[in-house]
């Protein structure tokens, strides 16, 4: 296990927060690879898994975001209540059962806080100059976490809000109609 430390904070939404985590004794983190994920035993000692969104490559400081869940059996609520700056924690090296694959192109599709690995890929497609595509789909642009960074990407990310109305999800049926030399990854609530 490593001691970290929540170097800061921020909201992304009314739901999701964003926690930089720093080593307690300043040495180096281990490095990762984009989709990856660490265990973080929260302020209530539940062991959760969350996403990383920084970059992996040589990193000082790990970040996740995570959306406090309504049911929570107390991880996303005790790190929104409890895991404030300053706080320590343990967390386990980073681990990617989420690996990208050599392709020729990319569709990254993430529904709310699965954007999570789904950021930490574009990111890094993005600055390898590699093809790719994201749609992602959230209820409504006040619960879209990353929302002006991925606007930012221009072209290459394709933003539905359903205001959770069944007869406003996003209709896939254009992107998948016709096969296509694409990887496709998916993360997300049902």
């Amino acid at each position: 296990m490593i001691e970290v430390q929540v170097k800061s904070r921020r909201a992304l939404t009314d739901s999701i927060a964003e926690f930089t985590l720093a080593p307690v004794d300043g040495t180096p983190l281990p490095a990762f690879t984009p989709g990856a994920h660490i265990t973080v035993e929260t302020p209530s000692g539940a062991m959760r898994r969350y996403s990383l969104v920084s970059d992996g490559t040589a990193p000082k400081e790990y970040v996740i975001a995570l959306k406090r869940e309504p049911d929570s059996r107390g991880g996303s609520a005790s790190m929104h209540d409890a895991a404030t700056e300053g706080t320590t924690l343990k967390i386990e090296p980073p681990q990617n059962d989420f690996e990208l694959v050599d392709a020729p192109d990319y569709l990254l599709i993430a529904g709310g806080i699965g954007v999570t690995p789904l950021l930490s890929k574009a990111r890094h497609l993005q600055a390898t100059g590699t093809p790719f595509q994201v749609i992602y789909c959230t209820r409504s642009a006040s619960e879209t976490a990353f929302l002006d960074e991925l606007a930012a990407m221009g072209d290459h990310v394709t933003i539905h809000h359903d205001n959770g109305d069944f007869d406003e999800m996003y209709d896939f049926w254009d992107v998948f109609e016709t096969p296509r030399p694409t990887h496709v990854y998916c993360c997300g609530p049902a």
